[in-house]
């Protein structure tokens, strides 16, 4: 194994390690990954609201329930 995978590994097992830490309960999860979908410019859909006219083509949107889970998704382009 490369050193430079070996860094990659650690890397990850440090972020991991991270998310856990900052995720106590399911409620921080979701507010974790909420915080990392919208700084990867998803949008924020209200489930109990009409999604009709805002899912466009390539676009990259989430929701989330009772704030315990979240679900992400991505369009693709011919939508």
């Amino acid at each position: 194994m490369s050193s430079l995978t070996k860094a990659h590994l650690q890397r990850q097992a440090e972020q991991l390690v991270d998310f856990v830490n900052k995720s106590p309960s399911p409620f921080h999860a979701v507010d974790v990954c909420r915080n990392w979908l919208r700084g990867a410019q998803f949008t924020e859909l209200k489930e109990k609201q009409s999604w009709q006219g805002a899912i466009k083509p390539n676009g990259r949107y989430f929701f989330t329930r009772n704030g315990s889970s979240i679900v992400a998704f991505a369009v693709g382009g011919k939508f």
